[in-house]
């Protein structure tokens, strides 16, 4: 992607730095994200179709009952996915996560999440979405996307 640049100025200005990694999102309607926070800051751009964000902020953490999982991997044998471990982690490793489903939330299992608020975003083609560092987020397609 030589026509591509590697950073937008105005970004690594606003930010203090150049990016550290630059992701290439693509899917449709099937594709969602657990909900799940990152630890650097965040800008996504909708090349074609919309993405939906759901997000909380960082002080919601209680409400979202975090919890600690076995990081797992998609291999396919014999013509099936499968989970399996995940080679990129320590054997018994375990990662905190979220254990709820905004989109399906389970009230009896989760009760506190009902006070989290959410704030949701329609990102379309064109728009450029910032997301702080921790912010939690889930993310769904509504149509073929593409996004970075």
């Amino acid at each position: 992607f030589n026509d591509v640049p590697a950073s937008i100025s105005f970004v690594d200005e606003a930010l203090g730095s150049t990016p550290d990694a630059v992701n290439l999102w693509m899917g449709d309607e099937r594709a969602t994200t657990t909900l799940h926070k990152d630890h650097y800051e965040n800008l996504y751009a909708v090349v074609q179709g919309a993405k939906l964000f759901t997000l909380y902020p960082p002080a919601t953490l209680p409400l979202l009952y975090p919890a600690r999982f076995t990081p797992k991997s998609y291999s396919k044998s014999n013509g099936q996915w499968q989970l399996v471990d995940s080679p990129y982690d320590v054997p018994d490793a375990t990662r905190s996560w979220i254990s709820v489903d905004p989109a399906k939330p389970d009230y009896e299992k989760f009760p506190l999440f009902r006070h989290a608020v959410p704030t949701e975003v329609l990102l379309k083609r064109g728009e450029v979405l910032y997301l702080p560092s921790m912010w939690f987020h889930q993310v769904s397609q509504h149509e073929g996307t593409i996004a970075v």
